[in-house]
């Protein structure tokens, strides 16, 4: 069955953050929800391609809701606390001859509805976000911030390999970046021909905010950029601010951006899309 671990290495290439809503979506035929208490943290939710079942295995409730409605964590508001740390295993059953693509992912949210009585509404509201700048006052960019001139329309269009298949990366695991494409993980991302802006969706969910592009550099880059694999969770826990990595937890991805990149992250705020939380209830377990 493929899957889609919480915990594994994205390769991003053209991944869209909006998903079409279908009102009325149908119900799966057969639901199973059950508390998961296992020490383990891996997890897994299957992917809408799995064959005639929907799987979820040791997964949070608040990670759940930021997938079933293809959102990042910060757009989930109002959820109570312990939607963090309660975790379920689901199994549900497709009716058969559904087209699982197209109704994936609002038949989760018609589950989360009547399993776990969901009561919530999209919204905008003003809250905290980043905009990325050009961090030194000549505008000179980073080592690591290479302009690019492939034509990746071309380059997809052949059929080449883009995995590995880009010029030396700094970071990569194999020394390659991909073409035409971005691979990120915890603590580094790699990209070959991408527009600032595809950087600034990436970085959303290593810093925990909206980040917009206000760079103004235009074209594609070759990009290489590494940190010590800190989120705003380790850092709080820490007790430090987020957004400020001591020199003993090592180099934080905001350090990371302006040495490298010679860019840099300004708190700001703005409209921000979000999930309004009104009411959700553990469900009894079956």
């Amino acid at each position: 069955m493929r899957s889609m671990s919480i915990s594994a290495i994205l390769v991003t290439i053209g991944l869209s953050a909006t998903v079409a809503q279908t009102p009325n979506p149908p119900a799966f035929e057969v639901v199973s929800v059950k508390p998961n208490t296992s020490v383990g943290e891996s997890g897994m939710i299957s992917s809408p391609n799995a064959p005639g079942q929907l799987r979820v295995t040791n997964i949070p409730l608040r990670a759940i809701l930021v997938h079933a409605y293809q959102l990042r964590d910060y757009q989930i508001v109002g959820a109570p606390d312990w939607t963090r740390t309660a975790r379920f295993d689901i199994t549900a059953k497709f009716p058969d001859g559904i087209d699982q693509a197209m109704h994936y992912f609002p038949m989760m949210q018609r589950l989360l509805v009547d399993r776990f009585q969901l009561k919530a509404r999209r919204e905008t509201r003003e809250q905290p976000i980043y905009r990325l700048v050009r961090a030194r006052g000549d505008g000179r960019l980073g080592a690591q911030l290479i302009p690019s001139t492939v034509d990746c329309e071309k380059w997809l269009a052949e059929g080449r390999p883009q995995l590995g298949a880009g010029g030396p990366s700094a970071v990569a695991p194999d020394g390659k970046r991909p073409a035409c494409a971005f691979i990120a993980q915890r603590n580094f991302l790699t990209a070959g021909t991408q527009a600032i802006g595809r950087l600034a969706q990436l970085l959303e969910s290593r810093v925990g905010r909206p980040v917009v592009d206000a760079t103004e550099l235009q074209g594609k880059f070759d990009i290489d950029l590494k940190w010590d694999a800190l989120t705003n969770a380790d850092l709080q826990s820490a007790g430090q601010p987020a957004g400020v990595a001591p020199p003993a937890l090592g180099v934080s991805i905001f350090a990371a951006l302006e040495e490298q990149l010679g860019l840099k992250l300004e708190s700001a705020r703005g409209p921000v899309e979000v999930l309004a939380i009104e009411s959700i209830d553990r469900p009894r377990p079956d």
